[in-house]
């Protein structure tokens, strides 16, 4: 129907599907760009994407319902979403968002993550370790509807499958990466809590955790620089809030959270305690409020 966007693999298009008995619906088509359709190592990476994305059914995970070629044109079929990534919803906002909004968004992106971290083989039912490794709010997606969506697996890592994304070969925007991302180290599910810390911490403060000037500055940042307490930037983020956060943001591994599911359990545990009652029709009116057309 439409050309919605495109990165440096591929072009996305607003599509309809429709089957013989004639039932309709929109979809996402991502298609490799002309000139990389030769290339074997995107291809694989492209179609290693769909294979693994297509294990993923999650309502906080934007799935995949097909894949193929057609006349040397490699595409996947995707859940399209009608909505903004939490990056065109921070560019329009300039501010940080209200802290019911970004527990909420929190409480979804981790458990997506904490799905996808302990996602079993369908046969030898053996954890896939599926790492996402480029979380950040390019990659989260928000719906007219209120809905928190995960997408682009893209780079994403099985432990059972290291032929494309190898240790060593760094992955992702500079911006998320974990220190053990930017050093080139084996990466665990750690490497996406560390991600989901800065884009909490940028959607709470209004601005990135770092300011780099170049590659190697980003990577001196990442490694060296002390972040700021969330709390002593804003003055209304709850104690637990600027723990949590926080914690996901220390530099040492073991000194974060362990498990995507342990973020989940302690952000629901303080929007209980806080009494926030904050839900999918409060986000679908904030995005109805301030950005439908």
């Amino acid at each position: 129907v439409k050309k919605i966007g495109q990165g440096g693999m591929a072009e996305m298009f607003l599509a309809e599907y429709e089957r013989e008995d004639g039932f309709r619906r929109k979809v996402a088509l991502k298609k490799v760009l002309p000139h990389l359709s030769g290339n074997r190592y995107y291809i694989k990476m492209f179609i290693r994407e769909a294979r693994l994305a297509a294990l993923l059914q999650h309502p906080n995970i934007v799935q995949i319902t097909d894949y193929g070629n057609y006349h040397n044109a490699y595409f996947i079929v995707m859940e399209y979403i009608n909505g903004m990534n939490l990056s065109e919803i921070m560019e329009k906002v300039k501010e940080g968002l209200p802290v019911d909004l970004s527990i909420f968004i929190g409480i979804k992106v981790s458990m997506g993550l904490q799905y996808s971290h302990s996602k079993l083989d369908d046969k030898s039912q053996e954890p896939l370790n599926i790492v996402h490794r480029d979380i950040s709010p390019h990659n989260i997606m928000i719906s007219y509807g209120g809905e928190v969506k995960i997408t682009d697996f893209g780079i994403a890592k099985t432990e059972s499958d290291p032929s494309l994304t190898q240790t060593g070969v760094i992955k992702g925007k500079l911006l998320y990466m974990s220190p053990e991302q930017v050093l080139r180290q084996k990466i665990d599910c750690r490497a996406d809590i560390y991600a989901v810390g800065v884009v909490l911490y940028e959607i709470l403060s209004g601005h990135h955790v770092f300011q780099f000037k170049g590659d190697i500055d980003a990577v001196q940042s990442i490694l060296n620089a002390e972040i700021p307490q969330l709390k002593d930037i804003r003055s209304d983020i709850p104690e637990d809030l600027n723990r949590i956060v926080m914690k996901c943001l220390e530099k040492d591994k073991k000194e974060r959270y362990q498990t995507a599911g342990e973020v989940y359990r302690d952000l629901l545990r303080l929007k209980e305690k806080l009494n926030i009652t904050y839900d999918m029709q409060n986000l679908a009116d904030y995005m109805e409020k301030y950005f439908k057309k």
